[in-house]
Formats: C-alpha cells, structure tokens, sequence
C-alpha cells in the first residue's frame, strides 16, 4: 500500500469519523493562497453544487479559477486532460 501511494486515500476513510474534530478549529478561516478549483458537473463525490461553490469562495479569499465541466465525473483529469491541462498551465503562468 505505501509503495503504491494507496495509502493516503486508505487514511482518510480510516479516520473519516474523527476528521470533523480535528478541523473544528479552523471552522471559519479563511485561505489566502492564490487557489485553484476544478470539478465535474457529474462528480458525487466532491459535491459540487452551488451552495458547495458559494461556500468556497467565501473561504477562498484569492479564488483565481473555479470552473465545473459540464457532463464530467470525479476522475477529471482522465476524462477532461487536455481542459485540466489547460486551465492548470494558465493558473500557474498568472502566479506572481
């Protein structure tokens, strides 16, 4: 599992029942890094509706780029790689 890079995915289930403790005290805060966001309508996952949205750019005080691909899943950058590709490259190049 380490060797393969499994393993944070495996974690994050593993603890998923301790993770609204131990970000409670960053409830509120705001992230000021120039920030990217890039989903896909489809994705139930990531839940990318848009009070989801809204509530990241409350909390996103530089969000350069928030786009979400129509007709796209969960896996964007397999299915959209040259749009991911694209949109990563100008978000990049617009960094000071």
């Amino acid at each position: 599992i380490t060797r393969t890079g499994f393993r944070g995915g495996l974690n994050w289930y593993r603890n998923i029942n301790k993770i609204p403790a131990i970000t409670a005290p960053f409830l509120g805060s705001t992230i000021e890094q120039p920030s990217f966001y890039m989903g896909g309508s489809t994705d139930l996952i990531a839940g990318n509706t848009p009070e989801a949205i809204g509530g990241m750019q409350n909390a996103l005080g530089d969000l350069r780029h928030c786009e979400i691909i129509d007709g796209a899943g969960h896996w964007l950058q397999q299915e959209c790689a040259s749009e991911v590709n694209a949109a990563l490259l100008a978000f990049l190049e617009g960094l000071d």
